[in-house]
């Protein structure tokens, strides 16, 4: 007996103006719930609403069904309403449960979690799913603020150990036939012991480049994620983790730079200010070198102004400005794209480490260049760079090869920033 058979009446409900019909929770049958499969991109109970009402419409997967993207589009307050709306329509659903009224959607779900087991183990599934997947997008996020330590390591291997060990054995012996399987079987080979001591790792590069100000410069990427992320970084001291990147850039390599600078669209126009910033590192004069650099630095920063914001707005700091234009870059990235694309072992790992690089470059601009919360609290100290503290007379120990270097390779990561993203944006 196929599942319409099975049904006792339809809800319905207006979406985008059309009318949509949908399955009452009470009316699921094993082959409508088969439809929902665990989704990587849930991440809370809105999510699973969603996707909720997507499989259960009447006409799914027809010309008729409302699109899953289209669900994605409706705001917050409308999916609860709606979804709240379709739980409350079910009056054996609240009977059932001694429910009175589901006024938010997050006690629409935890009724669902309550008696789900005996009616639909599937679904159970997926909000099982759903809450693992959580803590894994949870702890990508927390390593790339630096802050995924040892305690939340632990805590995500029991997790996936309890996954694997607990609740896996239970699903191959209920579902041996659904599709889905196959997908759950993936998730604790994909989500490992060996995925989260990787963003472990991720978690330490960045908090280390943050403490030391530095970042990964884009011109060696690769070089700089072989070099550093596998060392033990409580014994890898300032001075050595400064070396690893500081030496990449060569003498070769700084002339190389210079004349791509000077031929670039951008740059060209500054090529005289170019040449004597580069006269003046050749010769150790630091200082010159620093505030010749930061004069152009401000100079692309006000471009990118421009370019983005236009006439549009009241020019404002443009570092500022700046600042908006990497994190919607890192927004984005974010949003296109899996956790598990910035595991080594990925065909996406490419992106992974532009993420990196663009997140700890951010990060630098953020907290040190670009500081100018409480110009009182700049501290005249060797690693400050500080934008405003250098140009207005506050800081005066800043002059130093290591210095010097950290504004070469910022002008030469703001110049590839502009060129794949603001002048000629372009997919990673």
């Amino acid at each position: 007996m196929g599942f319409k058979s099975l049904m006792r009446e339809l809800f319905n409900y207006s979406v985008n103006n059309r009318e949509v019909k949908f399955y009452f929770s009470t009316n699921w049958s094993i082959e409508i719930s088969g439809r929902i499969e665990p989704k990587l991109k849930i991440k809370n109970d809105y999510d699973l609403a969603r996707y909720i009402l997507y499989y259960c419409q009447f006409d799914y997967k027809t010309d008729n069904c409302i699109s899953i993207e289209a669900f994605q589009e409706i705001s917050n307050e409308l999916l609860e309403s709606m979804f709240c709306d379709y739980l409350n329509s079910d009056k054996e659903f609240l009977l059932q449960n001694k429910i009175n009224h589901i006024s938010n959607i997050q006690e629409g779900i935890t009724e669902l979690k309550r008696n789900i087991f005996d009616r639909d183990k599937q679904l159970n599934l997926l909000m099982t799913a759903s809450v693992i997947t959580f803590r894994v997008d949870q702890s990508w996020l927390q390593s790339l603020m630096g802050k995924f330590n040892q305690e939340q390591l632990n805590i995500a291997n029991n997790s996936i150990q309890s996954f694997s060990s607990e609740i896996l054995p239970k699903i191959r012996s209920l579902y041996e036939t659904y599709d889905v399987l196959e997908y759950i079987e993936e998730f604790p080979t994909k989500y490992n012991s060996d995925y989260f001591n990787h963003l472990f790792k991720v978690s330490n590069l960045i908090s280390r480049l943050t403490k030391f100000n530095l970042w990964i410069p884009s011109r060696f990427i690769h070089e700089i994620w072989n070099r550093i992320v596998g060392l033990e970084f409580e014994v890898y001291n300032d001075n050595e983790f400064s070396k690893t990147i500081f030496n990449l850039f060569t003498d070769a390599e700084i002339k190389h730079v210079s004349v791509l600078w000077c031929n670039s669209e951008l740059l060209s126009v500054k090529s005289s200010v170019i040449e004597e910033m580069f006269f003046c590192f050749i010769h150790n004069k630091f200082y010159a070198t620093i505030v010749l650099g930061l004069t152009i630095v401000d100079f692309m920063t006000h471009k990118i102004y421009i370019l983005t914001e236009g006439a549009k707005k009241k020019l404002k700091y443009t570092g500022d400005s700046l600042l908006d234009e990497l994190q919607k870059q890192i927004k984005l990235i974010l949003n296109s794209s899996f956790s598990s694309d910035y595991y080594p072992n990925s065909n996406n790992f490419h992106r992974g480490l532009k993420l990196l690089q663009i997140i700890t470059l951010t990060n630098y601009l953020k907290d040190t260049l670009f500081y100018n919360d409480d110009f009182d609290l700049i501290q005249d100290v060797t690693s400050n760079l500080n934008r405003n503290g250098i140009l207005h007379g506050k800081l005066s120990k800043f002059g130093t090869k290591e210095n010097a270097l950290r504004i070469i390779i910022l002008i030469d990561d703001l110049l590839e920033f502009y060129n794949n993203y603001i002048n000629k944006p372009k997919q990673l």
